[in-house]
């Protein structure tokens, strides 16, 4: 579960593993909280998709090609 922050609300929208709620919303909060706890099937995700996405050291590597490629050494 996540606030609809910037950065915040990537991880549960790129793994369907949450919900996004408003922001400053106990409501809303309260409410998603117990969907996800009485559908946890739901929001079950692939445990190698997740690593793949957030593993440090892939996501390191894809910054080190993008700042490569803006220097023009693709090496």
């Amino acid at each position: 579960m996540a606030s609809n922050l910037p950065g915040v609300r990537v991880p549960p929208k790129l793994t369907g593993m949450g919900e996004v709620v408003p922001v400053g919303d106990p409501q809303a909060l309260a409410e998603a909280v117990i969907r996800i706890v009485s559908h946890p099937e739901e929001y079950q995700g692939s445990p190698a998709e997740i690593e793949k996405m957030f593993n440090p050291l892939v996501n390191a590597d894809a910054y080190l090609r993008i700042y490569k490629e803006l220097l023009g050494d693709l090496s």
